[in-house]
């Protein structure tokens, strides 16, 4: 789907802060399931200050991290899927450097 029909539908979800963050998780998992990881960050930079604030973005980020080990049965390359989506991510300044931690594992 287009970024204006995504954001069309978040708007009319009214979702609040938290739903919003879990909607942006379930976006970005959604993604790197089907290999279009691209895809999912593209459509969250583009509904960035339309729809989510930064602050947002970051949350839905942080569900991932916190989501992470319980994917790994389901979508064993979920950690360097993951890992890979969050350089991008602060490469397109929805991250920042500072929000790359490290885990024993990877780097998230």
């Amino acid at each position: 789907k287009s970024e204006t029909e995504l954001g069309r539908i978040v708007e009319e979800l009214h979702l609040s802060e938290e739903e919003q963050a879990m909607f942006i998780r379930k976006l970005l998992v959604t993604g790197m399931e089907r290999k279009q990881a691209d895809v999912a960050l593209t459509a969250v930079e583009k509904l960035l200050g339309r729809c989510w604030s930064l602050q947002e973005v970051r949350r839905g980020f942080e569900e991932l991290r916190g989501v992470q080990e319980d994917l790994v049965l389901d979508f064993p390359q979920v950690r360097e899927c993951t890992t890979e989506l969050v350089r991008e991510a602060v490469k397109r300044s929805l991250l920042e450097q500072q929000d790359l931690v490290c885990d024993n594992a990877s780097i998230v």
